[in-house]
């Protein structure tokens, strides 16, 4: 059995709603235990998780319970989904504007499994022309939706911290020396902004910046 088997049983012996539960401020139950105890099954912490260390080329085995065990999943289980996904092929939109993941059954399909747009090797110079396009138009759409929702998070000040990190690629000290402040309150900042963006965005409007600025 290969790791994506692996994953795939992981994630169905769960609920969506059991994983989803869990919020972004969620502590560990198990963070205080000694590694005497956390190496000893208990019939409450029957869930273990194997941690490698690669220095060493050792892997220690702990028990923990079910809530620790999601939340150390959790983001392993959502980056696997992604990346899944993204391996998925484009196909057209129903509205026939722009391209969408198809989800049908892979094995049950003849073509090449790249994730790229199906047949691009038949597609003439003018389906090329109106694929960037279309490309362009949506990357603009999503870099002008996400510069919104900063704008109306931020003040006049901390938006152009924000401009100056990510538009113009200065550092957080080239930006310290501009505010007069430390590079270290520059960098709070910053990951502050960041964080509420992440928090006010839906998932589709997530998605959709992520799929199209990445182009």
């Amino acid at each position: 059995m290969n790791i994506d088997d692996n994953i795939k049983l992981e994630i169905d012996a769960f609920s969506d709603e059991e994983v989803e539960a869990l919020d972004g401020n969620e502590k560990f139950h198990c963070s205080n235990l000694t590694d005497v105890e956390l190496q000893t099954k208990t019939d409450e912490r029957c869930y273990y998780i194997e941690l490698k260390d690669e220095y060493f080329n050792k892997t220690t085995t702990i028990y923990v319970d079910k809530h620790d065990y999601l939340l150390y999943k959790r983001p392993i289980w959502r980056e696997w989904k992604k990346f899944q996904l993204e391996k998925r092929c484009l196909i057209r939109a129903k509205n026939g504007i722009g391209y969408k993941r198809c989800m049908d059954d892979c094995s049950k399909c003849e073509k090449p499994k790249n994730g790229e747009p199906l047949l691009l090797d038949n597609l003439t110079k003018e389906d090329m022309k109106k694929l960037e396009v279309e490309n362009n138009i949506y990357r603009n759409i999503a870099e002008k939706l996400l510069w919104n929702k900063v704008e109306g998070l931020t003040t006049l000040e901390q938006f152009e911290k924000i401009r100056l990190y990510f538009k113009e690629n200065k550092t957080y000290a080239q930006i310290g020396e501009v505010f007069g402040v430390s590079h270290k309150a520059i960098e709070k900042t910053i990951k502050n902004i960041i964080s509420k963006l992440k928090e006010s965005l839906t998932k589709e409007d997530l998605d959709f910046i992520r799929a199209n600025l990445k182009k």
